[in-house]
């Protein structure tokens, strides 16, 4: 399973409940993104996958200009670094 509503606030820390829909949109935004950049490769149930993810919602969530992004992705290189591993390749 992708990470949860209750896992994403843990993560960034939220208490109440008043960014619950923003942060639930975000839960899905990252999935896609993730799903996208490791196509068929993409296993809702790996760890390192669970925590890029969470890695996307806190940056979409708390944008910063001093994080690097990857060159290639435009994803932080953390997120990148714990999602490549799962990428299928693709034939160009």
């Amino acid at each position: 399973m992708s990470v949860t509503l209750e896992q994403a606030k843990a993560h960034l820390r939220i208490l109440n409940d008043h960014e619950n829909d923003r942060i639930a949109g975000l839960v899905l935004q990252s999935q896609a993104m993730l799903m996208r950049l490791t196509g068929a490769g993409y296993d809702e149930e790996a760890e390192d996958l669970n925590a890029a993810q969470l890695l996307v919602i806190e940056w979409l969530f708390r944008p910063d200009e001093r994080l690097v992004l990857d060159d290639i992705y435009k994803l932080p290189r953390a997120v990148v670094a714990l999602a490549v591993p799962f990428r299928t390749p693709t034939l160009a």
